[in-house]
């Protein structure tokens, strides 16, 4: 289910400028250095006097630096005066303040050596005696402020900047505190197949840890392959899936077809794409094609696109012995929005990467907030509840289903945490509708947070280039 060839056009957009999530010192490239030439305060926060060095992310150093820059202005603000909307102070760049207007957007201040104080000189007296040298007194470090923790959807129309942060670290705090819920699995690799990840099951576990509330499968199965395995792998999926009459579903011509491992790969330079399936025992197939030549596409190699097909096999699992088994193991789609089906499996593999990094987090989830189109509120509104899910057909090769739904499921979690998105589609399985799913979660209308998540979203991207 993963977008292939899509991955692969965002990738070129995330930054390339690595940032260790726990370093002290200044951060490289840099703008260069702002003498700060009396203590000051910003937004309540004290900056000692000395030289900074300026690092921007997302914003030209032009817009920061100089007599007229962003800093000179907060600078000049009076010591309790707020910053000006939509900036914000954050704590999550560790080592350094970070002023920030969005995510993935705003710059770093790391003070480099503070200004000296003049040692007085000895006032004469009549005696030899000179005056002693004052002892200074240490200026506290700035302290790391955590955006506030959003509660509502009304708090996140007014702050949506703490949407990234919150998401992140209640999915990190799930992670780390719970175990992985399946047991009997199999890394089955193709003879004559060139993986570029031999380990998938270090995906697998993190992502089980993320969803641990939830169902998951009684046997997994990960089977990698290349062109030159398409009928072994095919083989193989039939043999291991082992659930002839939902397989007859599965293959329909109105859904996968009949050759699932054709359809992912159907050549050898475009053998890089995946699909989860789900049997009526439990039993989960992911399939993953490869292109060995496709070293450099991080998503098919540091673990993120088994993360996202893990997801997609937990919200198939919900569909386990419930009332809507068949019908939503052979299309999840059946029965949930789209942009859920993708945008969470896409916010489950991007989170699950780099739960240990808010930084990495921050910069690779750009890949999707970055290629949200740029639609006005009411567009959204339609996309998010449409007539009919037929509207979203010609969406899927586009990428919007993965894109804005990762940005939905993003505030979802920041909310609820990540466990929001699968308990909708828990309940759906169970026979509730997206309106009945929605509130029993948020305690909120669906229909009263639709405009509020489209108002969100449309003014959030029209901040973007």
């Amino acid at each position: 289910m993963l977008k292939g060839l899509l991955l692969a056009l965002v990738l070129a957009l995330i930054p390339t400028v690595k940032i260790s999530a726990g370093a002290a010192g200044p951060q490289t490239p840099s703008c260069g250095d702002y003498k700060v030439t009396t203590n000051e305060v910003i937004a309540g926060v004290k900056f000692p006097k000395g030289t900074y060095q300026i690092n921007v992310f997302g914003i030209s150093c032009a817009k920061v630096m100089g007599s007229k820059g962003l800093f000179a202005k907060f600078l000049k603000l009076k010591d309790e005066d707020p910053l000006p909307k939509p900036w914000i102070y954050l704590a999550d760049a560790i080592g350094a303040p970070k002023f920030s207007s969005g995510p993935g957007v705003g710059f770093r201040v790391q003070l480099l050596g503070s200004t000296p104080t003049p040692t007085p000189t000895p006032t004469p007296t009549p005696t030899p005696t000179p005056t002693p040298t004052p002892t200074p007194t240490p200026t506290p470090t700035p302290t790391q402020l955590i955006p506030a923790e959003p509660k509502s959807f009304a708090d996140i129309e007014q702050n949506y900047g703490s949407v990234a942060y919150w998401a992140w670290k209640k999915s990190k705090d799930k992670i780390e505190s719970s175990k992985r819920t399946f047991n009997d699995f199999q890394n089955i690799i193709a003879p004559n197949s060139g993986i570029l990840n031999k380990t998938p099951i270090i995906a697998f576990d993190v992502t089980s840890r993320l969803f641990s509330d939830f169902a998951q499968p009684s046997k997994f199965y990960s089977i990698s392959f290349s062109y030159d395995d398409l009928g072994w792998a095919q083989s193989k999926f039939e043999e291991l899936f082992s659930d002839p009459e939902l397989l007859r579903e599965i293959q329909a011509p109105n859904r996968g077809g009949p050759y699932q491992v054709e359809g992912i790969c159907p050549s050898p330079d475009r053998c890089h794409s995946s699909s989860p399936n789900t049997n009526r025992a439990g039993v989960a197939v992911v399939l993953v094609g490869y292109t060995p030549t496709r070293v450099n596409y991080l998503g098919e190699t540091n673990g993120d696109l088994q993360s996202h097909e893990y997801t997609h096999v937990v919200q198939q699992q919900q569909f386990v012995k419930s009332p809507r088994e068949i019908n939503g193991l052979a299309s999840l789609k059946q029965y949930l929005p789209w942009w859920l089906v993708e945008g969470g499996a896409d916010f489950g593999g991007i989170v699950s990467t780099h739960y240990d990094s808010f930084q990495e987090y921050s910069k690779t989830r750009l890949r999707d907030v970055n290629n949200v189109p740029k639609r006005d509120a009411a567009w959204y509104e339609n996309f998010i509840n449409p007539a009919s899910n037929q509207e979203w057909i010609p969406l899927g090769s586009t990428g919007e289903i993965y894109t804005v739904g990762f940005v939905i499921t993003e505030i979802f979690t920041a909310l609820k945490g990540p466990g929001a998105q699968m308990e909708i589609v828990r309940q759906i399985a169970q026979g509730k509708s997206m309106d009945e799913a929605f509130e029993n979660v948020f305690g909120t209308p669906w229909k009263t947070a639709i405009p509020i998540i489209a108002k969100v979203i449309a003014s959030e991207r029209a901040k973007r280039n």
